[in-house]
């Protein structure tokens, strides 16, 4: 039988229905939602960090926010790459930034307390030690910090209060150890002192301040 010019044959168009699915229907092929690939963007960063790789992290939670531009975690971990770098005002924006959208949370409030401390900034710092003793009453970190802001007001007895509460749940606390060791100096004790230091420097052997 001869074929007529320009009509496909009967098995040309199962071929080419084959082929039309086939086209249409590889962009579902290994399509990842953006949540996703924001979510996994953001756990390379945190890993990085914990490689003490402040610089590669960054891009990774730049990435994040690029593909979800609503995602505070990697905001946050941008602090957290900021701060291994020591960029204190950086850190501090960034800091300022999540906090807006996530008020509640106890380690970013700390991280900010700590930095307005540092900053000689009492009355802020001391707001926001009563931040994070309402959101986090039993952490050492949060115990220790309101001890070192006490400390800086000149009221050495709640300063040794909230030392002592935080190394009791945390022997090796630096913070709170120093804050113990300067008041037994002030009064004297200065082998109670040296016991204190002593013991934080078995957690932490190679701070410099102690």
């Amino acid at each position: 039988m001869r074929k007529i010019p320009g009509k496909p044959t009967s098995g040309a168009v199962p071929g080419l229905l084959i082929v039309w699915l086939l086209f249409f229907s590889l962009p579902l092929v290994g399509c990842t939602p953006p949540t996703e690939q924001a979510e996994r963007y953001y756990q390379n960063g945190m890993a990085l960090l914990l490689e003490k790789k402040p610089a590669k992290a960054t891009l990774e939670f730049q990435n994040s926010l690029q593909i979800v531009d609503s995602m505070p975690m990697a905001t946050y971990g941008l602090a957290l790459a900021a701060e291994q770098q020591e960029d204190w005002r950086k850190m501090f924006r960034l800091l300022n930034e999540f906090l807006e959208a996530e008020p509640g949370h106890w380690k970013a409030q700390l991280k900010r307390g700590q930095l307005l401390l540092a900053g000689s900034d009492i009355d802020a710092a001391f707001e926001a030690s009563n931040i994070t003793l309402h959101l986090a009453p039993e952490e050492a970190e949060v115990l220790a910090f309101r001890a070192a802001v006490f400390f800086k007001l000149g009221k050495p007895d709640e300063a040794e209060g909230f030392a002592l509460a935080a190394l009791a749940l945390a022997p090796g606390n630096v913070e709170a150890s120093t804050i113990m060791a300067n008041e037994l100096v002030a009064v004297g004790q200065f082998r109670e002192a040296i016991a204190y230091l002593d013991q934080a420097l078995q957690y932490a052997p190679e701070h410099i301040g102690l």
